[in-house]
């Protein structure tokens, strides 16, 4: 991504990120548990370690860390101040298990102009160590304020959703969800996932926000776990897509609720459609989709 301060081009689509492989060992799986409240007590290598289900949200983690190189960023680090995740699309076509090596690239297959700024679209694989494709990751970040110097490029479409029209009404709101401060910084050092509107006040309040907010990805994250309690019985074997738009910030310290509100029933697939909505309302995820198998599976 090149330009002034304030205007982007569209050099960068179609290039890659770096590509990084991780083996989700114990370690790894723990700590981004932790991250985001989740029981640790049962990853273990005792017994069958592939045996262990890993939470699909990890996928965040592992993009984030395989994100960018310096030809892809604005010229200056500053513009980073004004980048905020506005979507997320995750299609698991297998469950991440324990054990596994795990590569990860991205491409950034869409740039164009939008209301807030400009906004970039790249899409992840995330491949096992036999070359098989685990998820696919499309990840939307927008540039506040920005300008496209051109028109935009868009080189792949994103898949189509489930459509809500057909679902039946389940509307509901669950217990709300505690985000304190400290699960922020936790989220950070388990994942390595670092903005400082996240972890500094001064930065936040600069930002135009009152305080530090959560994480997009930690909000998704504790929704889907949410969700899977709900209707699943937590089996994140049978999870095959997660889907969201970013909207209003939860504060540190302050609670969110997960509100689903219809539920579509195929022969193979429930989808659940859902916000969460922040302490003033707000919805902070917006068009959230869930999908899951009816059956176990997952290879």
């Amino acid at each position: 991504m090149t330009g002034s301060l304030d205007r982007i081009d569209c050099a960068g689509v179609g290039s890659l990120t770096r590509a990084r492989t991780e083996l989700l060992d114990v370690r790894v799986v723990s700590s981004f548990l932790s991250a985001i409240g989740e029981d640790t007590s049962n990853v273990s290598t005792g017994g069958d370690p592939s045996a262990f289900v890993v939470h699909p949200a990890i996928a965040f983690a592992l993009q984030y860390r395989a994100q960018g190189r310096p030809s892809l960023v604005p010229a200056a680090s500053a513009n980073w101040e004004r980048a905020v995740h506005a979507s997320t699309d995750l299609r698991v076509h297998k469950p991440f298990r324990l054990g596994d090596v795990v590569t990860t690239q991205g491409r950034i297959i869409e740039r164009r102009q939008i209301p807030p700024g400009v906004l970039n679209i790249e899409r992840y694989r995330l491949l096992s160590e036999d070359a098989e494709l685990l998820a696919e990751l499309d990840f939307g970040l927008v540039f506040r304020g920005f300008q496209l110097s051109e028109e935009g490029v868009k080189l792949e479409e994103q898949p189509a959703l489930p459509d809500k029209a057909e679902a039946v009404d389940a509307a509901e709101q669950l217990p709300p969800i505690p985000f304190p401060r400290a699960m922020l910084h936790n989220y950070t050092s388990g994942t390595g996932l670092y903005h400082a509107i996240h972890t500094d006040r001064a930065v936040a309040r600069k930002t135009g926000f009152a305080d530090i907010i959560v994480q997009g990805s930690a909000l998704q994250a504790v929704a889907m776990s949410v969700l899977a309690e709900r209707y699943f019985a937590r089996d994140f074997s049978r999870i095959t897509r997660f889907a969201c738009r970013m909207r209003s910030p939860v504060l540190a310290d302050t609670q969110a609720t997960v509100c689903p509100s219809a539920i579509l029933r195929e022969a193979a697939v429930t989808t659940v459609f859902f916000d969460l909505l922040n302490e003033q309302g707000e919805a902070s995820i917006a068009d959230g989709v869930l999908s899951w198998r009816e059956t176990q599976g997952g290879g």
